[in-house]
């Protein structure tokens, strides 16, 4: 079972998108903040983190600074939902997850952004 972290401080995105996530066979942890999101994430294997462009502290790029300067997940994939395609320079070259979108669009993102290959 692959492990995705949503971080998000929409409660209601974060559950929406779990449930979907779980019956397509994801396990998923969720954190509403960068440090909850490191809290939750210690000794856990993830396999590709999800979160906004944008977070309750700033920019999403801080999520990714923040595991990656505290030396946690280091190999780990991180996708960005964004709203616009013309993101700005922190995000370019960064797995995109265009918003509005379709469960099977945030399935596929995922796991190829994983290294499994598009879900069935």
């Amino acid at each position: 079972m692959r492990t995705v972290l949503i971080v998000d401080g929409y409660q209601e995105l974060v559950d929406s998108l779990a449930q979907q996530l779980e019956l397509n066979r994801w396990r998923v942890i969720g954190a509403h903040t960068v440090d909850e999101a490191k809290r939750v994430a210690q000794g856990i294997h993830i396999d590709v983190v999800l979160t906004d462009e944008f977070v309750v502290e700033g920019k999403g790029i801080l999520v990714e600074d923040a595991f990656r300067s505290a030396g946690q997940l280091q190999d780990t994939p991180f996708v960005y939902m964004v709203a616009s395609p013309s993101v700005g320079r922190t995000l370019q070259g960064k797995c995109l997850l265009p918003k509005p979108f379709t469960v099977e669009q945030a399935l596929d993102t995922l796991a190829s952004a994983a290294g499994h290959g598009p879900t069935v």
